[in-house]
């Protein structure tokens, strides 16, 4: 399920779905909100071992290119948020971290 997609969210003149998602931290974030910014996404998720063995990179672009002016979120796909605890609680990172059980994102 490791899948990496780098575009930007008004690629097209689309913009991005009007999805809120709740943040690993407990706030919401609004996929919208990053319209016509650079956002590179990868939907994980907990059993997913390529996804678990990609996270220290993933999370290694986002402190390299937030300088820059580019987004990485990680979403996490898990129906149970104590799955996506477990991993994260032995991962560190900086990257933000969303939550989508439900799929609405992907």
């Amino acid at each position: 399920m490791a899948l990496l997609a780098v575009a930007s969210v008004q690629a097209n003149g689309r913009s991005a779905p009007s999805v809120k998602l709740r943040a690993i931290d407990g706030s919401t974030v609004e996929l919208k909100a990053f319209n016509g910014k650079v956002l590179l996404v990868d939907f994980w998720a907990s059993w997913c071992l390529p996804c678990k063995a990609v996270f220290p990179a993933l999370n290694g672009l986002h402190e390299e290119l937030q300088a820059k002016g580019v987004e990485v979120l990680a979403i996490n796909v898990d129906e149970k948020r104590r799955n996506a605890d477990a991993f994260l609680a032995g991962s560190p990172h900086t990257l933000r971290v969303l939550l989508d059980p439900k799929m609405a994102a992907a």
